[in-house]
């Protein structure tokens, strides 16, 4: 099943517990990656790299939010030469 919202990253987090134990993908801005991380919800980053030179560009997460600890924890890379990265947050305990 797929749903599309609008509503906050915290009204979404009062969803999850309706969901636990299942997947749930957020394809959106680098703002919606952090909100989540900040919420604590994010358990795997997933990029797809695209190079293309351009001469300058931006950061992938730009301003505030919390920094997290990522671990790499699978990378891909396709004959078009796109890289497929995935990273697991760093728990400490």
């Amino acid at each position: 099943m797929v749903e599309e919202t609008s509503s906050p990253v915290t009204g979404v987090n009062h969803r999850t517990e309706a969901t636990a134990g299942k997947d749930i993908t957020a394809i959106g801005s680098d703002a919606l990656v952090r909100s989540l991380s900040d919420d604590g919800l994010l358990d795997e980053l997933q990029l797809r790299v695209h190079f293309v030179i351009l001469g300058s560009g931006k950061r992938l997460f730009e301003g505030g939010g919390k920094q997290e600890a990522l671990k790499s924890v699978d990378s891909k890379t396709f004959s078009t030469g796109v890289i497929f990265l995935t990273f697991r947050p760093i728990t400490e305990k």
